[in-house]
């Protein structure tokens, strides 16, 4: 089987599983089929992205450092991250008030992003698109043990 084929049946049939999946009752089930497919339509793979790791940062290591090199002891630290951890909870994705606050906050967010900036990047696989494919015709075939019994 050519990569672009299974690459593009892999696309589609995520999509159906999803689709499918809120009709199937928790349980064990026991399959042995054999079905027929056709694919058509284009397949579209965009090229490779280069990208800043950051989802590969390991941000508790990051936070204990900084707490760490900061100066800040290991009580007072908890004790402000409790009350960090409470107030978020409380505002939410709304917490503007609370971030216009903290003294040179745009600054400090540009040094930040300077410093990712520096980061070595990381190569992304490019996307795939099944949007222009389609599955054409599913025909299950008979089973095995009956087409051997016949």
């Amino acid at each position: 089987m050519k990569h672009t084929v299974l690459l593009g049946l892999a696309k589609l049939l995520e999509k159906e599983a999803k689709a499918a999946r809120p009709e199937v009752e928790a349980g064990e089930y026991e399959l042995d089929a054999i079905v027929t497919l056709h694919l058509s339509g284009t397949l579209d793979v965009a090229e490779d992205q280069q990208y800043t790791p950051t989802v590969d940062m390991p941000w508790k290591t990051v936070l204990a450092l900084f707490v760490r090199f900061a100066g800040v002891t290991r009580e007072t630290a908890l004790t402000h991250l409790e009350h960090a951890m409470a107030q978020a909870l409380r505002k939410g994705d709304n917490a503007a008030e609370l971030l216009s606050a903290v003294a040179d906050l745009d600054e400090a967010v540009e040094r930040v992003q300077q410093t990712l900036d520096t980061l070595p990047r990381k190569t992304r696989r490019g996307s795939v698109s099944a949007a222009e494919l389609d599955l054409v015709e599913v025909t299950p075939a008979k089973r095995r043990r009956a087409a051997t019994a016949a």
